[in-house]
């Protein structure tokens, strides 16, 4: 891998994620481990030397040097630099800590994770990034809403919210996930959630969508996801948890905002929509009411 000759050199640790990325299909196993630490863990590259990161990705430190000027980096030490600035972006929450002084119950913990959580989420978010996705997904002829296992809640909470307000989107499942991945068009969205560890099937779909010429927005955990280069849109979602299960809450404050910005966007439209579902929702008696509790009727079949 050549270096970046001409080209302005990183200037956020979201820029240099965006130029790995970009670099990805032709990096050396070298540069690919290197790359694998800077974006599992870029919060502790900041602490290390040239040496400290040459031991742990297994290489020497002149090709730690090369790395970071091949990615249009003066050397290592402005690499450093942009982790030390993400993690500083990072600490600012750390003032939610200050709530309580003692050592909080599990439930406490959790949702002070949660906060945390939401707060690394969007604080990474640029102010136009979620209405650009809106547009999208307003603009589409369909959208395509794919999260297995874990990430299913979440995909699930999206597609019911985006179905309200608009027409024609389809929600992936596994007994007939390749039919519904044959589907895919150029004038569609497709949103994937994936989280580690990452199903086989999530990375192929989006790998077939960008191949088919569709906007692909993709939810994930980690620059590292095999997601992100796969994504015309990349929202990265923070899943921290006190124990051994990980955070699904800012993935679903995430999706509500998406869903929100969607409904806004298409006005008069997501109006005529919702009024038609709540047309059908009182023809099919959905919902519970005080009549229900007369022994004398009949329930509906």
């Amino acid at each position: 891998m050549d270096d970046d000759d001409g080209r302005p050199p990183p200037d956020s640790f979201a820029a240099l994620t965006a130029r790995i990325h970009e670099h990805g299909p032709h990096l050396t196993p070298a540069y690919r481990s290197l790359a694998r630490l800077i974006l599992e863990d870029p919060e502790g590259v900041a602490f290390l030397s040239v040496g400290d990161v040459a031991e742990r990705a297994g290489v020497n430190m002149s090709t730690v040097s090369r790395f970071a000027k091949s990615l249009g980096l003066s050397g290592y030490p402005a690499l450093r630099q942009l982790c030390e600035d993400h993690l500083r972006a990072q600490t600012l929450v750390q003032r939610l800590h200050a709530v309580t002084k003692a050592e909080p119950q599990l439930w406490q913990r959790s949702a002070r994770f949660d906060e945390e959580n939401i707060a690394r989420t969007f604080g990474r978010i640029a102010a136009d990034d979620i209405a650009k996705v809106a547009r999208c997904i307003s603009d589409a002829r369909a959208v395509h809403v794919l999260g297995l296992r874990k990430s299913h809640s979440a995909a699930y909470l999206l597609w019911f919210l985006l179905h309200l307000v608009r027409d024609d989107v389809r929600l992936f499942t596994t007994g007939v996930l390749v039919e519904q991945v044959r589907d895919i068009r150029a004038e569609d969205t497709l949103i994937a959630f994936g989280l580690h560890r990452y199903t086989r099937y999530t990375v192929l779909a989006c790998r077939y969508a960008r191949q088919r010429g569709a906007t692909t927005v993709v939810l994930t955990d980690n620059a590292a996801s095999p997601l992100v280069p796969l994504g015309d849109h990349v929202f990265l979602v923070d899943t921290a948890g006190p124990g051994v299960l990980r955070s699904m809450t800012a993935f679903v404050s995430l999706s509500q905002a998406i869903a929100s910005t969607v409904a806004a966007h298409l006005g008069a439209a997501s109006r005529d929509a919702l009024a038609t579902e709540e047309s059908l929702l009182d023809q099919f008696r959905v919902y519970f009411d005080q009549d229900d509790l007369d022994p004398a009727r009949e329930p509906a079949s």
